[in-house]
């Protein structure tokens, strides 16, 4: 069997819990923004949000069950502490999309500039989770792995899936926030494909 193991530096676990915490927060507030426009959102967290549209689960919900068939690949490539850290970083996005809208509101906002940034903040977000080797499940372990298997760089398959996910919602959205939405898709994958490189400390290795 093949795993994959954490090479270079070693975060220690305190480090660990407050980049996923960080990293939960700035996600969980870029998919807020974009909800509140009504965009269409990328990867696993777009699928359960067409979801929630048409059934009368949460986001939160949905987000979280659909990604349980992907732990069984990283169970089996990338370890114990991948998943348990996945967990607990799909837990806390659940529970921080759930609760913001508790805190703040959003009275007047660009539909335009709430996508760009809400992207933005999922990027930053993404990348933080995955240098202390955690993700938000689904295709980020797709994308993970597939990086360090056969060397596909993560944004990329992230933006291949994300065009699947817009492409799937063509019946559901306006062209007007298609094209945003993909814009700012491409934002997004676009960072994590110039900040998250394999050669980067804290990526993983077939062992």
């Amino acid at each position: 069997m093949q795993n994959l193991v954490k090479n270079h530096y070693q975060f220690s676990y305190i480090e660990d819990f407050l980049a996923i915490f960080l990293g939960a927060i700035m996600i969980s507030l870029g998919i807020t923004f974009l909800k509140e426009v009504g965009a269409i959102i990328g990867s696993m967290a777009g699928i359960a949000f067409i979801f929630s549209k048409f059934s009368s689960f949460s986001f939160s919900k949905i987000f979280f069950i659909i990604n349980l068939p992907f732990y069984i690949l990283a169970l089996r490539f990338m370890g114990i502490e991948f998943i348990l850290k996945t967990f607990f970083s799909v837990g806390l996005v659940s529970i921080f999309v759930h609760f913001h809208l508790f805190f703040f509101r959003f009275y007047i906002i660009n539909p335009f500039y709430a996508i760009i940034l809400g992207n933005i903040l999922i990027a930053v977000g993404l990348i933080i989770l995955f240098r202390h080797k955690s993700s938000l499940g689904g295709i980020n372990i797709l994308s993970l792995f597939l990086q360090e298997k056969i060397g596909l760089r993560a944004g990329a398959v992230q933006i291949f899936f994300d065009i699947l996910v817009l492409i799937g919602s063509l019946s559901v959205f306006s062209f007007r926030i298609l094209f945003i939405s993909l814009l700012g898709a491409c934002i997004m994958n676009l960072i994590i494909f110039i900040n998250y490189q394999p050669e980067n400390k804290s990526h993983y290795i077939l062992k």
